[in-house]
């Protein structure tokens, strides 16, 4: 009967690979074949204000990882079961976001109902204690752009960079337009919040339609027929 003998040489050594990845806008990006490539090692490209990674083949630039789905960032209490419901006149209401990682955003977004005529203000404050603060960033008095639509708001500064942490998005609408941004409106009962519950929409009435307060005074909300939809538009990572 015949031994088998097991080999017992180590494998063969792999080279290893170590890619080199450059970031910039997509208009900063350079031509294929521009960046300086060793044999077997890849070159990458990340573009920042799509959030997508690139391949370079040395002809063409081809996309490896794009990041889409965290272009938009949705207040985080944003579960409708009900139809539109009134945002009072003269008041500013405050919705809770999560920010996950360190990103740049460039607009605020808003769902609209069934609007008639009218103005808004969108805004993004910084939070303490789970509660609005600082305002951060603000946009101009804006003109609902119809009905039954997504409309991004730009602000009034071109980019705002954001850490990690709680924040809240802000919208105050005049007289005409109170009640067609309320599409999703169950806050889930987060009343008081505190760290095992997160925290809650507020809102502050202002008596006028006046630019969002530079410093944020809103009280806690529990009704579950208030919570309206909003959004953020990354444009960039970091």
């Amino acid at each position: 009967m015949g031994v088998k003998i097991r080999s017992t040489a180590p494998a063969p050594a792999v080279a290893a690979q170590i890619p080199q990845i450059y970031s910039g806008t997509l208009a900063a990006r350079p031509a294929p074949g521009t960046y300086p490539q060793i044999a077997g090692e890849p070159v990458y490209y990340w573009a920042t204000d799509i959030v997508t990674m690139f391949q370079d083949t040395g002809v063409a630039w081809i996309v490896v990882g794009a990041e889409w789905y965290r272009r938009y960032l949705d207040t985080i209490w944003g579960h409708g079961n009900e139809g539109n419901t009134n945002l009072g006149a003269d008041t500013i209401y405050y919705c809770p976001i999560e920010i996950p990682r360190t990103l740049t955003i460039d607009n605020i977004g808003v769902i609209h109902g069934s609007p008639a005529a009218g103005n808004f203000y969108v805004a993004i404050y910084d939070s303490v204690n789970e509660a609005p603060v600082n305002r951060l960033g603000v946009s101009a008095s804006t003109p609902c752009a119809g009905a039954v639509q997504k409309e991004l708001v730009a602000l009034t500064v071109a980019t705002l960079t954001l850490t990690p942490g709680y924040y809240f998005l802000a919208l105050e609408a005049d007289n005409a337009t109170d009640q067609y941004h309320t599409i999703n409106c169950d806050t889930v009962g987060r009343l008081p919040a505190n760290v095992n519950n997160g925290p809650l929409w507020q809102k502050e009435v202002l008596g006028a339609y006046v630019i969002p307060p530079a410093v944020a005074t809103p009280v806690a909300q529990d009704a579950y027929n208030r919570n309206f939809y909003m959004f953020i538009r990354v444009a960039s990572i970091p």
